[in-house]
């Protein structure tokens, strides 16, 4: 099996981690991350569209999903405001037109807020056309939204209009129109964070297309979860890295629906790449991921019932340990760049993040478990499992000098620079665009 070696700062010594942090004050925008009062955070939520019908009907069920989350760190959930397409969503439809709605979406806010620590990433429009046809029936529910979240600001991670919304009610030229115009209404009338929708597409023009302009301030983006390209199963992994490429978006993105245990198109059950997944996503300036699992799509089984998703769900907690606060505002750098802390061998990918003398960097893909790395600048670093949280020893590295990783899985180190660095070469290009430095 494929390794993924990871290589972040040491929080304890070098930087902050946001475990055990309770959450307080409404979110913010901070460059690319999203910020609370307690200050910048690699946001990580989970897929529990069924929250709402579960707050109404089955508070046991939900109890346990929202218990695991808070104890595995988690910062939010995602939620659906309504769905109902026949005949896949019978028995957990999610319908406004209940006598007490505005009361559930209320409550469940509240509930997973006051009671375990965790926001509601609100996605008001499951399939829109299915429960809401009417043009004039969407703009009261996202005002009953609006209404809701009065005084509960600092419970909401943020709103998203719809669920893939080109194929779930607002399709084509006029539907899109529709939904842009949604956004503006919504943004208008709230502090919470906007975001409209996944795009129809994965290129710079398709993101434009739903976004440009309009002024909200989160991009929430399903990145494409196939393994038949040259990265095979590590793809998905990569996938986030190059939408900070593209210019006139919303300042802040959501991984918001990567793959996952049984998840749609392709499924992930190996616990190293979700968790690979993650990290990779906030060193791309991505600030925000969702665990996304069949179980948190429809509830049909527990989420530990999912492949893998035990170990991940700990993986992931632990990543809130070592993970840097501010990593998604740090300096970029892919395999190529001259401020890259080591030239490797041995990897798919290596992707490095640096603030001042402190960095963090992944290399993912790694052939046969062994990582050739040879340091551009004097520097040390300390060995931990990602997994567990073991640490081994400190090595300290001269530049030019080699040291070789190995292990299956995903092996974390923590460094620093300990030399200054040495100026570019004159003349050389600036423009590497993909594969060095983005501030």
């Amino acid at each position: 099996m494929r390794a993924i070696v990871v290589l972040v700062t040491l929080a304890t010594l070098f930087g902050t981690t946001f475990e055990d942090v309770k959450p307080s004050g409404v979110v913010r925008v901070s460059g690319r991350a999203v910020a609370d009062d307690r200050g910048e955070f690699p946001a990580l939520g989970a897929s529990l569209f069924w929250a709402a019908w579960a707050y109404k009907n089955d508070r046991a069920r939900l109890d346990a999903h929202l218990q695991l989350l808070a104890q595995h760190d988690f910062d939010y959930i995602r939620a659906l405001g309504v769905v109902g397409r026949q005949p896949y969503w019978a028995g957990r439809e999610i319908d406004a037109r209940w006598p007490a709605y505005d009361e559930v979406i209320a409550g469940l806010t509240d509930h997973a807020f006051d009671n375990y620590g965790l926001r509601v990433e609100w996605t008001i429009f499951g399939d829109a056309d299915q429960m809401v046809p009417a043009a004039d029936e969407r703009i009261r529910l996202v005002d009953r939204f609006v209404a809701m979240s009065k005084g509960r600001e600092h419970k909401i991670m943020h709103f998203e209009l719809a669920n893939e919304s080109w194929q779930n009610g607002f399709e084509g030229p006029h539907g899109q129109d529709e939904l842009r115009a949604l956004a503006r209404r919504l943004d208008e009338r709230t502090v919470i964070p906007v975001a409209i929708s996944d795009s129809q597409g994965h290129e710079c023009a398709d993101h434009l297309a739903l976004y440009e302009d309009v002024g909200v301030q989160i991009l929430t983006e399903h990145f494409p979860r196939g393994s038949d390209g040259p990265a095979g199963r590590w793809g998905p992994v990569i996938a986030p890295w190059n939408v900070g490429e593209c210019k006139g978006l919303p300042p802040v993105v959501s991984n918001n629906e990567p793959v996952g245990p049984r998840s749609s198109v392709e499924s992930e059950t190996e616990p190293v790449r979700v968790v690979a997944a993650a990290v990779v996503s906030w060193m791309a300036g991505v600030g925000l991921y969702v665990f996304h699992t069949d179980a948190g799509v429809w509830g049909r089984e527990p989420v530990t019932s999912m492949p893998g998703a035990t170990a991940a769900l700990d993986g992931l907690a632990q990543a809130r340990t070592y993970v840097p606060a501010g990593v998604v505002n740090w300096q970029r750098h892919r395999r190529d760049s001259p401020a890259h802390p080591f030239t490797a061998a041995g990897a798919i990918e290596v992707f490095a993040s640096i603030q001042d003398d402190q960095f963090f960097v992944a290399a993912v893909g790694v052939t046969d478990g062994v990582l050739q790395l040879t340091a551009r600048r004097d520097l040390d670093f300390e060995v931990i499992n990602p997994m567990t949280g073991a640490k081994g020893a400190r090595q300290v590295v001269a530049a030019g000098g080699k040291s070789t990783l190995s292990g299956s899985g995903m092996i974390v180190l923590s460094g620093r620079f300990t030399s200054p660095a040495k100026s570019l070469v004159a003349g050389r290009s600036r423009n590497w665009a993909r594969n060095a430095a983005h501030p």
